[in-house]
């Protein structure tokens, strides 16, 4: 798989600022590893002042740079802060009423707290978690 079959498989647009560097609308959730196969290392970059890690793929005519978040998500910083998450949580919380089913908000950090709250969610327990890194 090359950079223009990735480009062609999602919807792209050009990232403004950044010549040659395309948004992949609809990759936002998949691994770079996903997207490009076995065929190419997948390289991880972390520096202790920023919070995102950053994977890059380099590929024959192109590469791929994406951006893990704390919750685990894939998101570019040119798609947050545009009510995003708003809306695909009210989508989740609407999908379980039409299921019968209900919705409960397990906040991983402070941004999710919040939008809990932005949801109507409201705060009725913490707990400790430990996380072992391998």
């Amino acid at each position: 798989m090359d950079f223009f079959a990735i480009k062609e498989q999602y919807r792209s647009r050009p990232i403004h600022g950044c010549p040659g560097r395309y948004l992949l609308e609809g990759a936002e959730n998949v691994p770079p590893g996903k997207l490009v196969g076995e065929k190419f290392p997948v390289l991880e970059y972390s520096v202790a002042t920023a919070p995102d890690r950053v994977f890059v793929v380099k590929l024959e005519e192109g590469g791929i740079i994406s951006y893990l978040k704390p919750n685990n998500t894939y998101t570019h910083p040119e798609y947050r802060n545009n009510g995003f998450a708003t809306i695909a949580g009210a989508q989740l919380i609407r999908e379980c009423f039409n299921r019968n089913i209900i919705p409960h908000w397990d906040a991983m950090n402070e941004t999710s707290a919040h939008l809990a709250e932005k949801l109507g969610y409201t705060l009725t327990d913490t707990y400790k978690v430990m996380r072992i890194k391998s």
